[in-house]
C-alpha cells in the first residue's frame, strides 16, 4: 500500500485550490506524473499540472476527498485503489491553511521498475507447486545480516512490497549500516533473506539459496546494484 502524508507547501490562496497530490518515485525520491491518473472520490473534474509536477484541484475548497486513486498505467508503479483520505483530512478543516491541503503519496515501485546502481535490489515471481502457480498478494521484503553477530536487520517495512497477479515483485534497499551494524558484505555481496509474509504465515529463504549462479557464494546478493537476474522463490523452499 503507498504511503501517504500531509506536507508543507506554499500556494497562492487566490487560486481557490481544493487539494493536490504529489507523487513521489521513492527510489529516485522525485515527484512524478507522466503517465499517471489520479482521481479523488467525490471529484470529476480532471486536475491541473503545476510548474512542479503537482496535480491540483480547484474550486469547491470545502469538499474534502474521501478516497483516492491512482492508474499507473504502464509506468512502474503499483496502481492504487480507493485508498481512504479521511485521516488526512486537516484538523483545521474546513478553513485549513494552504499548505494542508497537499498530500503527498509515496508510490510502490513493481518488478519492471528499472532500478540503477546505488540500490540493493531483487525482482522475481513467487510460486508453489508443481506446475508452478502464482502467489498473489503476499508481502515481500529482505533482510541482511549484520557482520560478526548472529543477527538480521530488516529493511524499512515502509519499504516491503506485494506480489501482483502474476506473482512477481521488485523490492529494494539502500543499505545503511552503523559502527555497531555494519552489513556482511564479502567480495561485492551482501549476506540477505527474502522474507515473504501470506496471510498470518511468514518464511525466509534458507542461508543455501543461489541467488548467484556458482561460484559466488549462496545467500547473497550484489551490494548497492541490482541483482542482475530474476529470481524464482518456491514457496515450497522457504523456511
Amino acid at each position: 500500500m503507498a504511503a501517504l502524508q500531509l506536507l508543507g507547501w506554499d500556494f497562492p490562496p487566490e487560486r481557490a485550490v481544493a487539494v493536490a497530490v504529489e507523487l513521489i518515485d521513492p527510489v529516485s525520491g522525485r515527484v512524478t506524473w507522466n503517465g499517471l491518473t489520479v482521481t479523488l472520490q467525490g471529484r470529476s473534474s480532471k486536475p491541473i499540472t503545476s510548474s512542479s509536477g503537482r496535480l491540483v484541484w480547484i474550486g469547491d475548497v470545502e469538499n474534502w476527498p474521501a478516497a483516492l486513486s491512482v492508474d499507473c498505467g504502464a509506468q512502474p508503479f503499483q496502481s492504487i485503489v480507493n485508498q481512504s483520505l479521511i485521516a488526512l483530512r486537516p484538523a483545521s478543516w474546513p478553513k485549513p491553511k494552504p499548505h494542508e491541503r497537499l498530500i503527498r503519496v509515496r508510490l510502490t515501485p513493481t518488478s519492471v521498475y528499472p532500478f540503477t546502481d546505488g540500490v540493493t535490489a531483487i525482482q522475481g515471481w513467487l510460486f508453489e507447486n508443481d506446475p508452478p502457480t502464482p502467489i498473489a498478494d503476499a508481502q515481500m521484503s529482505f533482510e541482511w545480516a549484520v557482520a560478526g553477530a548472529a543477527t538480521w536487520q530488516p529493511i524499512d517495512s515502509s519499504l516491503s512490497v506485494r506480489t501482483d497477479n502474476q506473482g512477481r515483485f521488485g523490492v529494494y534497499a539502500r543499505i545503511r549500516g552503523t559502527a555497531a551494524q555494519e552489513p556482511d558484505v564479502a567480495h561485492g555481496l551482501l549476506k540477505i533473506r527474502v522474507v515473504v509474509t501470506r496471510g498470518v504465515q511468514t518464511k525466509r529463504s534458507p542461508d543455501t539459496f543461489k541467488f548467484l549462479p556458482p561460484p559466488a557464494a549462496t545467500g547473497r546478493i550484489p551490494d548497492g546494484i541490482p541483482l542482475p537476474e530474476w529470481v524464482a522463490l518456491d514457496w515450497g523452499v522457504l523456511v
